[in-house]
């Protein structure tokens, strides 16, 4: 189990760095070298992971952990926790995407890692399959309609206790709450746009290309 970008909570951090020394070493846009790397990373999951951070617009990026078996035979997988800073009202209109591609690091000071998705991206079938796969979320997980309800839940299943919260600690007051809400409702809705001219932006992608990811729009 990695924190960070090397900290080794349990086990040893020598597996995932032999990993990253290959990266490095090996150009991925050779299908061969990728193959090697997709059998000791879980791709998908991988995948999965930066769409849900990037979207989310979670700048916390470097709060991080992930793991394998401890035999070093398993592949390596993300752990999705800690979203304090996701849909966050001073940092939701970033680039994520950017960020987490970014050659010289992501998270606070740069100063995380960024070898693996740097490698990944020299392949053009995966930077392909990354790009739609990204799509597809946006138009399944994290529709507005469908935020939105979660939303509406989560509200409604606390709603009553956060009045009795409220006057209890006196932290913030129960109509400063409903403003909150109010606001994340906003993101909600506008986080959606500001992804899909990330995506654009990120890879460059032709007007035409767009219009095949999102015909809604076309």
């Amino acid at each position: 189990m990695i924190k960070g970008t090397k900290s080794a909570q349990t086990g040893s951090y020598t597996a995932h760095k032999e990993l990253l020394d290959y990266i490095k070493k090996h150009d991925l846009s050779k299908q061969e070298h990728f193959d090697y790397v997709a059998e000791r990373i879980d791709i998908e999951e991988w995948t999965n992971y930066w769409i849900t951070q990037s979207y989310l617009a979670n700048t916390d990026t470097g709060n991080i952990r992930f793991y394998c078996s401890k035999d070093g035979e398993g592949k390596w997988r993300w752990i999705l926790f800690d979203l304090d800073w996701a849909l966050f009202r001073s940092t939701y209109k970033w680039n994520m995407i950017e960020e987490f591609i970014d050659p010289d690091g992501h998270g606070v000071g740069n100063s995380f890692s960024t070898v693996i998705a740097v490698g990944l991206f020299k392949n053009a079938a995966y930077k392909t399959y990354f790009i739609e796969k990204y799509a597809e979320y946006m138009h399944t997980v994290f529709t507005v309609d469908r935020m939105l309800t979660i939303l509406d839940e989560m509200v409604d299943e606390i709603d009553e206790e956060m009045v009795r919260h409220c006057a209890r600690w006196k932290a913030m007051s129960y109509s400063t709450w409903q403003k909150s809400i109010t606001k994340l409702e906003t993101i909600i809705k506008e986080r959606w746009n500001y992804s899909k001219g990330d995506l654009k932006e990120t890879f460059k992608l032709s007007d035409a290309y767009m219009a095949e990811l999102f015909p809604e729009d076309a």
